[in-house]
C-alpha cells in the first residue's frame, strides 16, 4: 500500500520549525489522455506527489538542493535530497528515505551515503553545466544505483536555471539486480539567484 505521509524533518542544518520539510505521495494511481496531433490516447500509470516547504538556514553560504525521487521495481521508493553550498565548498549533506512496500521507512544519513556525479551537461542555452547522472550507494543496506537521464536536454525555462528530468535507474542490493524510474531535480548551477 502507498504511504500516506513522509516526513524529511530536520534534514537541513539546524532541523526544527525552520528546517525544510518534504513529504511524499508514491504510487498513486493515474489515468487520463494525451493529445498528440488531434488524437486523443487513453494513458495510465503511477505518479508521484511530493511537497516542500520550509526555510534552508544556513551559517554562511547560500544553500542551495539536488532532489532524486525513485521508484524501484521491486515495489519501494527511495527520495533524497542532497544540500550543498552555492559556491562548492564545505561537504553536502545527503538525506535518504527507503519507503518499502508495506510503508514502513528507513532513514539514512549522510555518513551512511555516497552520493557522486559522473556525466555532466552543458546547455547549449544557458551554458550552465549541470551533473546530470549519478551512482548512488547506501552501505547499510548494501545498495548501489545507477541514476542516467532518458535524455541529456531536460533543461527547465532557461531563465530558472534548473534541470529536472526523468531517470532511467539500475544496480543492484547484495547480490539481487535492481531496476526502476525516477526524477532528479538540479538547482544552484547557474548565476547566483538562478534556481532554488
Amino acid at each position: 500500500p502507498p504511504l500516506d505521509e513522509a516526513a524529511l524533518d530536520g534534514s537541513s542544518p539546524g532541523g526544527g520549525a525552520a528546517a525544510f520539510h518534504v513529504y511524499v505521495l508514491p504510487r498513486l494511481k493515474a489515468t487520463g489522455t494525451l493529445t498528440i496531433a488531434g488524437e486523443a490516447l487513453a494513458v495510465s500509470g503511477e505518479a508521484w506527489l511530493d511537497h516542500g516547504w520550509g526555510a534552508i538556514p544556513a551559517a554562511s553560504g547560500q544553500l542551495v538542493l539536488n532532489r532524486l525521487a525513485v521508484q524501484l521495481d521491486d515495489d519501494r521508493e527511495l527520495t533524497c535530497i542532497d544540500f550543498r553550498r552555492r559556491d562548492g565548498t564545505g561537504t553536502p549533506i545527503t538525506s535518504c528515505l527507503l519507503i518499502l512496500a508495506d510503508g514502513r521507512v528507513q532513514d539514512f544519513r549522510r555518513r551512511e551515503i555516497d552520493l557522486d556525479p559522473v556525466t555532466r551537461w552543458r546547455s547549449p542555452q544557458t551554458a550552465v553545466e549541470y551533473p546530470i547522472a549519478w551512482q548512488l550507494a547506501i552501505r547499510p543496506l548494501d545498495l548501489q544505483l545507477a541514476l542516467t537521464p532518458i535524455a541529456p536536454d531536460q533543461e527547465l525555462d532557461p531563465s530558472m536555471g534548473v534541470w529536472s528530468g526523468a531517470l532511467d535507474v539500475t544496480g543492484r542490493q547484495g547480490r539481487a539486480d535492481l531496476g526502476g524510474n525516477g526524477v532528479l531535480t538540479l538547482s544552484g548551477y547557474g548565476r547566483a539567484g538562478e534556481g532554488m
